[in-house]
């Protein structure tokens, strides 16, 4: 079989690789999509720290039973993988923070992940509901999407979503479309802004529901405008920028959402009476709990959100640099690596 294995810093290399052997309680699957996600992207150039290597990357990943040694699956069953495994035990999974597990096993982390034809799925996952059944008439690149859902409902339950009447979402990628739609079509959100840079993603916005899309550098007045009475402002890129556009929009009562991690750290500055006598709350998110990924799921199998138009490009496994490539230039949307 073929498998992308990830040496560090700009060295992927596709390799024909054994087959997975799987013990009892494990299950072996055939890979058939896998969501090119930032932190893969950010890994292969960057390096990374965590990552034990040499290790398969790929995340968001949605297949085939090919072999079943479990008892709550059968060969043929079509499912998706969850990005993270918590022990359970520890302080942190107690206290609910599966997220911030102290022992979490991650898929293209400390085990292999999708960016390959078959995987081994260990037992601890299937024990911990971290394998999911997908509805007959969810595809495999929308089954891909249940951990970006899943971390995406993390982030926007901190901010009491059932509350929100006005939002305004910063950056306009991939998961910013997720909690567009989340937003939107799940908390029933009147009103939610974007703001971006790109046109075709701000137009993607607007179809997904967005009440206004923005452009930052086009459209300054608008960005003015639609200042006031904002419940939530939700950072979904990292950078010094969009953090500052983000303090722009504070007012009574509102919820500062950090979702997405910087590479280039900034601190955030503010006033003890401001948040005191305007009530702000500043949060970040990492991950997500057993039970978003459980809502993940169920929202992904009753097709609430419109997933399948958020991939604007399929690639081969024999092309994944070229996917990464793609992603790191912001071209399209988001790439997806696809097995015929």
């Amino acid at each position: 079989m073929k498998s992308a294995i990830y040496f560090g810093k700009e060295d992927v290399k596709i390799i024909d690789s054994k087959m997975p052997e799987i013990a009892d309680g494990e299950i072996l699957l055939q890979v058939k999509a896998v969501g090119v996600c930032p932190t893969d992207v950010k890994a292969y150039y960057s390096g990374s720290h965590s990552i034990i290597t040499p290790r398969v990357l790929g995340h968001e990943v949605s297949g085939i039973v090919a072999k079943s040694l479990n008892d709550k699956f059968i060969a043929g069953e079509r499912v998706n993988v969850a990005a993270d495994n918590p022990c359970m035990v520890c302080d942190r999974c107690l206290r609910g923070l599966h997220n911030m597990c102290r022992n979490l096993t991650s898929l293209g982390v400390n085990v292999d992940g999708g960016y390959s034809e078959y995987m081994r799925i260990p037992a601890d996952y299937i024990k911990n509901n971290m394998v999911i059944k997908l509805s007959d008439d969810v595809s495999f690149v929308e089954g891909s999407f249940v951990e970006p859902v899943a971390v995406s409902l993390n982030a926007l339950s901190l901010a009491r979503p059932e509350k929100i009447k006005r939002a305004v979402i910063i950056g306009d990628g991939p998961n910013a479309m997720i909690h567009l739609q989340l937003l939107k079509h799940y908390y029933n959100v009147p009103e939610v802004f974007v703001t971006g840079m790109m046109r075709e993603r701000l137009d993607m916005a607007i179809k997904f529901g967005a009440s206004k899309a923005i452009n930052v550098l086009e459209n300054q007045d608008e960005l003015q405008n639609i200042k006031g009475d904002i419940d939530l402002v939700d950072i979904t890129i990292g950078n010094k920028k969009a953090l500052d556009q983000a303090l722009g929009y504070l007012d009574a009562g509102t919820t500062l959402v950090v979702f997405g991690g910087s590479l280039e750290d900034s601190t955030i500055t503010t006033s003890m009476n401001q948040l005191h006598y305007n009530q702000i709350t500043f949060t970040g998110s990492t991950g997500t709990t057993l039970e978003h990924y459980a809502e993940a799921a169920n929202i992904v199998n009753r097709k609430i959100l419109d997933l399948e138009s958020i991939v604007s490009r399929a690639f081969p496994l024999s092309s994944l640099k070229e996917a990464f490539q793609y992603s790191k230039d912001l071209k399209g949307l988001k790439g997806a690596i696809i097995f015929d």
